[in-house]
């Protein structure tokens, strides 16, 4: 999940991806580290992975997260 002051903003199925705001390469957790300057970027899940019935496998409360409702991002086409 991506949070700005405490408000949720993207949430699975949505894709949220770190890169490197100097070569633009995407960046794994495993690579995090203190002063690693990046960008966040969310990018739309398909269309088939919003339906209720797929919610229910790959959003938020398929993960733990019961009290996190699935919004698209915004601009998403749904």
């Amino acid at each position: 999940m991506a949070y700005l002051n405490g408000t949720v903003l993207c949430t699975v199925p949505d894709l949220i991806t770190l890169v490197d705001v100097e070569t633009g390469e995407p960046i794994g957790t495993e690579m995090l580290r203190y002063g690693l300057r990046v960008a966040v970027i969310g990018m739309p899940a398909p269309i088939e992975l919003k339906t209720p019935q797929a919610l229910s496998v790959v959003g938020p409360a398929a993960f733990g997260y019961e009290d996190v409702t699935f919004r698209p991002l915004p601009g998403d086409l749904l």
